[in-house]
């Protein structure tokens, strides 16, 4: 923002653009009235030319009135035309006076609705009714309360995803690759995971009691489990978009018990084999054949054909190597 006599008056932009942000610099605006009364800013609204403006404009672009206490705290209403006679108005306040903390967002932006152009003057009179601090406290939580729901959103499709990914996973059984197994998939549980709860413990903390709070702090112990479900869920999906044909060569370092699987690991023909070049990290290959699993001792060495990404492997092909 450019230097402004801070006097609660109004200044109105146009053309306001939201690609340019609602921190944009006055002088990046083609008309500038500043220093106005409520009264005169609905003036100017009253008898400014929509259509002709709007035609000139490629994009969307909106009239924009800004009142602010100094450049860290203020609010502003955006006005974007729309077909027709009617307009969509979004409300950007900026408090930073009365942010608590590092958590604490000091930036809500919503959107008020649409309105017809004689409802403009009611759906704005937030600029006259309101100071700084008081319309940030009316619509935070309805801001948090849209931002909370984003996030759900995204956490729901990414569950629904990874939940079908766990059904594809025991279906096919792919051999995780060594690098996800033992490296990636600890790192993603145990700091992705405290990471995700301290992330949402910063979204919802302004709404917990204190015991509540302390409910959040211990679902930090559940965090690594949720991450490490999530992102196991996603390896077979990202396994089949993109694995390649390719070949490898593993260790067996441990057979089980029983061919069905019912005593070890879950799955049938289970195999515990090692790569070469590291044989003390052991992973779980499925679905050995029978006549080769009976066969198979501690030491011997598998070539496997098939399908890898970096994630994982499935063979379509199995052979056991000569000593």
């Amino acid at each position: 923002m450019t230097n402004t006599t801070y006097n609660g008056r109004i200044t109105i932009q146009w053309p306001f653009s939201m690609k340019s942000g609602y921190m944009s610099s006055l002088n990046q605006c083609v008309e500038l009235q500043s220093g106005l009364t409520f009264k005169q800013a609905i003036g100017f609204i009253e008898t400014f030319n929509w259509k002709i403006e709007s035609e000139k404009r490629t994009e969307n672009y909106g009239l924009s009135l800004l009142k602010e206490d100094d450049d860290d705290n203020f609010m502003r209403c955006i006005i974007f035309p729309l077909e027709g006679s009617s307009f969509t108005i979004d409300l950007i306040v900026v408090n930073k006076r009365n942010r608590k903390g590092f958590w604490d967002s000091a930036t809500i932006s919503i959107n008020l609705g649409e309105f017809r152009e004689n409802e403009l003057e009611k759906a704005i009179s937030v600029l006259n009714k309101y100071s700084v601090t008081r319309l940030y406290k009316k619509y935070k939580s309805k801001s948090i309360e849209i931002r909370n729901t984003r996030y759900l959103y995204v956490m729901l499709t990414l569950m629904s995803i990874s939940t079908v990914g766990l059904f594809m996973h025991e279906w096919i059984k792919p051999l995780l690759s060594l690098t996800f197994e033992v490296r990636l998939f600890l790192i993603l549980s145990y700091v992705g995971g405290p990471i995700s709860v301290f992330f949402l413990f910063t979204n919802v903390r302004v709404h917990l009691s204190h015991s509540k709070r302390l409910v959040m702090f211990g679902s930090i112990i559940i965090g690594p489990v949720f991450v490490g479900l999530l992102c196991f869920g996603l390896v077979t999906p990202l396994h089949l978009l993109f694995s390649t044909p390719a070949t490898q060569i593993e260790l067996v370092s441990s057979i089980s018990r029983d061919f069905s699987g019912n005593l070890r690991g879950g799955c049938s023909g289970l195999v515990r084999v090692a790569s070469i070049s590291t044989p003390t990290s052991e992973r779980g290959l499925c679905n050995v054949p029978e006549k080769m699993w009976k066969r198979l001792k501690v030491g011997d060495r598998l070539l496997l054909e098939g399908m890898r990404s970096p994630m994982a492997f499935t063979f379509n092909k199995i052979e056991l190597l000569e000593k």
